[in-house]
């Protein structure tokens, strides 16, 4: 078995489309015989259910179908993040996490009732239709949509993907009107950093997933605050689901002391810490979540709580604490298992708990989730993290 390490601590997908798988994800590559686990004998009556199926259902069925079917039942009793991928879903996880590709440009999630639902828009395609984040994509080119899993949201956001420049026809819910459009898909860079400097000299940087261009757009982010003299930020990473866990560690490096950012233990107590270096850039912070901050960003959230490098304020965090591997096949197929879980920095769990605010500030329920500026008049969030930094001496 050879070993690739993507580590994806994560909620959402992100597909060309960009959507929210739910991971802290070890990728494995599974190669010749496998190592024996149950003994054959615990395995007859599977095998016995399938050859009764296969020779005497009233009509003939697929084996691989029938097989695949019965992997994918073998989840049914675990946690929503460990679940089988056929080689095309598997093929599909890989390309979700590139950054680049001919769809049209959003985040997506499940929402809970069969549709999927925008949580960001990226420049390109979709904010050229007037998508706004909060509709729900409930039809793909007239087929309705019946996610209840995420094998069925790589499913649907394939549906929205193409090798070419084609248009897709999205059926939307937003606001109890359903209506058509049409999106021009295209090859969208997906941009998950942006940075300001604000009117008052305080520096505001948005990470909205730790994939892609992250580090990079991070680390221009910060040289470019200390070149201006910024002394204090605003992180937003609110509607950040997760990401890599290689890049969150590479930017809580760039933000905290000497010590464990994260550490992840198995069911036997085995366990494994990563540590950021002596040297950080110095800024008074303030890091805004809610309860869609998840995963990865609660990482790093917690450990600039644990260090008092940062003031945390907005709502509690989603509380994703898991890890999963991800074991491909020679088939191409695979599966994704839930393995671990992490810990922050303090020892405390993340997982069904959360990260909770040093300051809670609800974000104003007259306020459009659909407005993408960076809008200190009406995000009264930005506007009470912009107003503690300022009382800072």
């Amino acid at each position: 078995m050879s070993r690739r390490t993507v580590a994806i601590f994560a909620i959402a997908w992100m597909v060309v489309v960009v959507a929210v798988a739910s991971s802290a994800i070890t990728i494995y590559a599974m190669g010749g015989a496998a190592q024996a686990g149950l003994s054959a004998q615990k395995y007859e009556q599977l095998d016995e259910v399938l050859r009764i199926i296969e020779e005497r259902y009233y009509v003939e069925v697929e084996e691989d179908g029938l097989l695949e079917d019965a992997i994918r039942g073998a989840f049914s009793s675990l946690d929503p993040y460990s679940f089988y991928y056929s080689a095309d879903e598997m093929a599909a996880m890989f390309e979700q996490t590139s950054g680049e590709y001919y769809g049209i440009g959003v985040l997506v999630t499940m929402d809970g009732e069969g549709g999927i639902a925008i949580l960001r828009i990226y420049d390109g395609p979709a904010r050229d239709a007037d998508l706004r984040e909060g509709d729900r994509i409930v039809a793909i080119d007239g087929t309705a949509l019946s996610v209840n899993t995420s094998a069925d949201l790589t499913a649907a956001t394939a549906m929205i993907k193409a090798e070419t420049q084609t248009p897709v026809l999205l059926t939307i819910e937003r606001d109890g009107e359903v209506f058509d459009v049409e999106v021009q898909r295209a090859q969208v860079e997906a941009n998950r950093t942006r940075h300001a400097i604000l009117e008052n000299g305080i520096g505001y940087l948005e990470i909205s997933e730790f994939f892609g261009d992250d580090v990079t757009g991070t680390r221009a982010a910060l040289d470019d605050f200390v070149a201006s003299g910024v002394t204090k930020l605003v992180l937003d990473v609110r509607d950040n689901t997760g990401g890599d866990l290689n890049h969150v560690v590479q930017i809580a490096d760039m933000l905290l002391p000497e010590g464990v950012i994260v550490s992840v233990e198995d069911r036997y107590g085995n366990s494994q810490h990563y540590d950021s270096q002596e040297s950080c850039y110095d800024l008074e912070m303030v890091v805004l979540v809610n309860g869609m901050s998840a995963s990865a960003t609660e990482i790093l959230a917690g450990a600039l709580q644990d260090y008092d490098r940062a003031t945390v304020m907005g709502t509690q965090t989603f509380g994703k604490g898991v890890v999963q591997d991800v074991i491909q096949f020679e088939n191409g197929a695979g599966m994704q298992l839930t393995t671990m879980q992490y810990f922050r920095p303090s020892g405390e769990a993340v997982h069904e708990v959360g990260i909770t605010p040093d300051i809670i500030v609800e974000l104003d329920e007259n306020y459009d989730p659909a407005n993408y500026e960076i809008d200190l008049e009406n995000d009264n969030q930005l506007r009470e993290a912009v107003k503690y930094l300022e009382s800072l001496s």
